[in-house]
């Protein structure tokens, strides 16, 4: 089990939110990322979140959360510092 689950939160209309009518969510295997893209999700997880660029109030920020053996770590990161394969990865669903 090496699996990655995202949500992607927040923007102008504050989606995915407790009462947001619109869900955004994606998952995929760990195996499925490139090396360089591994190693930019490894170095999230091991450097922590990096701050909001300046005027991030409107921004997309994901809650990426790692399930690996030793258990599950979830980060929430801004938008700017997410890979494009685990950005394109999350759909939107209306609830």
């Amino acid at each position: 089990m090496d699996d990655i689950h995202l949500e992607r939160l927040g923007g102008m209309g504050g989606f995915g939110g407790a009462n947001s009518a619109l869900r955004s969510t994606g998952a995929l295997s760990s195996t499925q990322l490139s090396d360089n893209d591994r190693r930019s999700v490894e170095s999230l997880f091991q450097t922590g979140a990096p701050s909001d660029p300046a005027g991030a109030a409107d921004m997309f920020r994901y809650r990426i959360t790692w399930e690996t053996e030793q258990g599950a770590r979830t980060i929430e990161v801004p938008e700017s510092a997410v890979p494009d394969t685990l950005r394109n990865a999350v759909k939107d669903e209306l609830r």
